[in-house]
């Protein structure tokens, strides 16, 4: 009887973190989703709500890699004061910091250097 309980609680211990997970990642999908379409209002609800912002999604990403990419920048100051890991190294071997630096969003740049000033 010992060993079925035992059974029963790892199996929802399992259960439960895979829900966690796969909550995690439809909040990043839908954090993605507020980038692409510049839904900035959704997207601060989606940030108050996070756990981690830091976390890396199921596909490797940091969901600040959005933001780069289409250079949004007003969600890109959503994410600063949110305090993301700007030490991130992605795929290609560069941190967030070094994309933006890198980069040719003059705007982007100096939201990084006001947000690295404080």
């Amino acid at each position: 009887m010992r060993h079925l309980s035992t059974t029963l609680l790892l199996f929802l211990l399992l259960i439960s973190s895979v829900s966690f997970a796969q909550k995690q990642n439809d909040q990043y999908q839908k954090m993605y989703d507020c980038v692409i379409s510049n839904q900035l209002t959704e997207l601060e609800k989606l940030l108050q709500n996070c756990k981690d912002i830091n976390q890396i999604t199921k596909n490797g990403h940091h969901i600040f890699e959005s933001v780069f990419v289409m250079g949004n920048c007003d969600a890109a100051k959503l994410f600063f004061e949110k305090d993301i890991n700007l030490s991130y190294i992605n795929s290609d071997g560069k941190s967030i910091r070094e994309l933006i630096k890198k980069g040719k969003n003059k705007t982007l740049k100096k939201l990084l250097k006001k947000h690295l000033q404080k």
